[in-house]
Formats: C-alpha cells, structure tokens, sequence
C-alpha cells in the first residue's frame, strides 16, 4: 500500500498520489502494447505515458472504481475488471461496462484472461466463466440480449482451490484435465470433502474450449 515503485538502470522511483497516481493502493498493473502502463487501484485508474500520468475518459469514468484485472486482447483493446461492477471496456476511448445486468455471473470480477483461440475468462467469487470474443464484439448487449456465457460454479464454501491459478492454466491450455480433491462447508455447515474430475474439450464447429466434468463426495474415504 505504498503506490508503485519503478526499477530502472538509473535506480528507483516511487510514484504515489502526490506524483499524480490515482491512490495509493494498487491491485492491477499493465504495460500496453504502445508503451503506455496502466495501474489500477482501490480507488480509480491511473496511466502512466510519455513520462508523467494522464487523463483519459477511462480514468475518468473509472475514479472510483476497485480495478482488479486489467488485460489487452489480441486486437489491443483494453478490458478492466472491477470489484464492485463487472467489466469495462475502452476501445478507441469508447467506454462500455458489462454487469450482470448483461449476462455477466457475477459483479466482482477478480482476473481476465484470454486464451489462444480469443475466449475470454474471468474469475469471481467461487466462479469460472468463459465468454466467446464474438460476444464482446457483437450488438450492443442488454437485459433483452444478454450475453451467452459459459459458467463453471466452484462450491460455496470450497476452500484450497485456486481460482487464479486454475483458470490461468485453462487460459493458457497448460493443462487439459483436472484432479482436484478440496474441502467445502455443506448447508448445515460442516466440512465435507470433494472431488472433481474435469476435462478441457472442443466441440464440432466451436473454436472455443468447454469444461466437462463431474464431483463426487469423497469425505468417506478422506476419514478412512
């Protein structure tokens, strides 16, 4: 919580709101394709740009927003995910906000990535969601035409089970099957154990990756 610091062959230099940061409080931090660093915060964006920080309508629109995830897609336009209302796009400084208004699973987005064949992924609480590049790229979305979204529900409760982690290696097609034994709470409360077996297939005429799979409850064995 000290602002970013930059190491460079000169030495060090600490950029905090005084220097023109938007708060001290990172989370996220990007460089774009031109150059430019993007540095999201608890309380806003900030870019960094031919030596000194800028205004642009995603600072803008963004001032108070807790930016979790920015990410570049493969055409160079700019995505940002939030932690209170979904994700923001900026093409050619024209901003759009998805929530679950549009079809989004959740409103508190913790990681974007898009993999190689264009879908993207986002992270959220106890969620997995992947989202075709045509989607994002199609008619203006709303309640009426909301997005088509693939959902994979993590269990409520689960614990050990890293999301980041997990949808990186999915992203990245690091890996196309899962193995994973993790405990979750039950509605009464109590700890049980499951285990989930998933594989990363493609489907006739869908260039996208789809995850199939099953749980089973194992806390038997586990108390063997």
């Amino acid at each position: 919580d000290e602002g970013v610091t930059y190491i460079g062959s000169r030495g060090t230099r600490k950029f905090t709101e005084s220097s023109g940061l938007a708060y001290f409080s990172t989370r996220s931090l990007l460089q774009g394709r031109d150059g430019a660093i993007w540095i999201g915060t608890d309380r806003g964006l900030s870019v960094w740009r031919n030596g000194g920080f800028q205004q642009n309508a995603a600072t803008r629109i963004l001032s108070h927003e807790k930016i979790c995830s920015i990410l570049q897609d493969r055409h160079g336009t700019l995505w940002l995910g939030t932690r209170d209302h979904g994700i923001y796009r900026d093409r050619d400084g024209v901003i759009q906000q998805y929530t679950t208004e549009q079809g989004l699973p959740t409103d508190s987005v913790y990681q974007l990535l898009q993999d190689r064949s264009g879908r993207f992924w986002v992270t959220g609480p106890n969620t997995i969601a992947s989202i075709r590049e045509a989607e994002m790229d199609g008619n203006p979305v709303s309640a009426d035409r909301p997005l088509s979204i693939t959902v994979y529900n993590m269990p409520f409760g689960a614990d050990d089970v890293q999301l980041y982690d997990l949808a990186a290696e999915l992203a990245d097609a690091r890996v196309t099957t899962i193995d994973h034994a993790f405990r979750m709470r039950n509605a009464n409360g109590h700890w049980v154990w499951m285990r989930a077996r998933c594989e990363l297939v493609r489907q006739l005429n869908d260039p996208g990756l789809h995850l199939i799979g099953i749980a089973v409850d194992v806390t038997e064995q586990k108390t063997l």
